[in-house]
């Protein structure tokens, strides 16, 4: 049987223990993954339950553009969006895991703020195969080696990963068969 992305969304959703979300947050890049993410839960829920964030680390000068992009989508959709511009990072070496603390701080003052149930995050089976590899290629152990969590809380924001089940190129083609670009 085909499991299709919307499939995937849906069945995280009423597998939820707990009370259900009432208002969900999405962290949207502009990028495949997070934009269909962004576009199958708009598919399930009220518009006005959906609240997107993006964020720019004012690392590319094409940051800019992608957040304004994504504001773009979301005025269509009916969805509220902000922008997090973030400040100069933190000093060090592996600008990649400081861009990412610093992201997920930034995203979950937002949520806080911004009352949202749970922040969804579009990591795909696609970013768990590379994170695998990124991570033993590293001589990580068998912690190290985990797969991606599908839903944690970190602080006092619940953040998941409905879309773990699916790939980027699954992805790709949904967003292609509603004509909509990344």
């Amino acid at each position: 049987m085909l499991v299709t992305p919307a499939d995937q969304v849906s069945s995280f959703f009423k597998k939820w223990d707990g009370p259900v979300p009432q208002s969900i947050g999405v962290a949207v890049s502009g990028g495949s993954d997070s934009l269909a993410l962004l576009m199958l839960l708009a598919d399930l829920v009220p518009n006005d339950q959906i609240k997107v964030a993006t964020v720019n680390h004012g690392l590319r000068a094409e940051a800019a553009r992608e957040a304004a992009g994504v504001a773009k989508i979301c005025k269509t959709l009916g969805v509220t969006h902000d922008t997090l511009t973030l400040g100069n990072l933190a000093d060090g070496a592996n600008l990649q895991a400081r861009a990412r603390e610093a992201r997920y701080d930034a995203l979950g003052q937002w949520a806080r703020a911004a009352k949202v149930d749970v922040v969804c995050l579009g990591h795909t089976r696609s970013d768990a195969a590379e994170t695998f590899l990124i991570r033993l290629g590293r001589g990580s152990g068998v912690d190290g080696l985990a797969q991606m969590t599908p839903r944690w809380n970190r602080d006092d924001v619940t953040w998941c990963r409905p879309l773990l089940g699916t790939t980027r190129a699954d992805l790709q083609a949904e967003l292609e068969a509603r004509n909509q670009t990344w």
